[in-house]
């Protein structure tokens, strides 16, 4: 794994951390988003940080390999289903 990646496991907490981000029979599809990448719980993070206010259900960080740029992505989930956007 990269270390920017491992550094925010680290800082997150492996206890924090999810393999997919689903909520109440929602869920995000990570269909095209390269590996390595970590997915936030950030109800479960914000918590156990004791963080206070409004957030995402998730926050997913990936690299993007040909530049090496690390990606940030929040992400809200609703009851409504969306595979892509963008061409992402």
């Amino acid at each position: 794994m990269n270390e920017i990646l491992e550094e925010i496991q680290n800082k997150v907490r492996q206890e924090n951390l999810c393999d997919s981000c689903e909520e109440s029979g929602c869920k995000a599809s990570m269909d095209g988003v390269p590996f390595p990448r970590v997915i936030v719980d950030a109800n479960r993070a914000f918590e156990a940080h004791q963080i206070a206010g409004k957030r995402c259900d998730c926050i997913l960080f990936f690299m993007e390999s040909a530049e090496g740029s690390l990606f940030t992505v929040p992400i809200e989930l609703k009851n409504t289903k969306v595979d892509r956007i963008g061409g992402v």
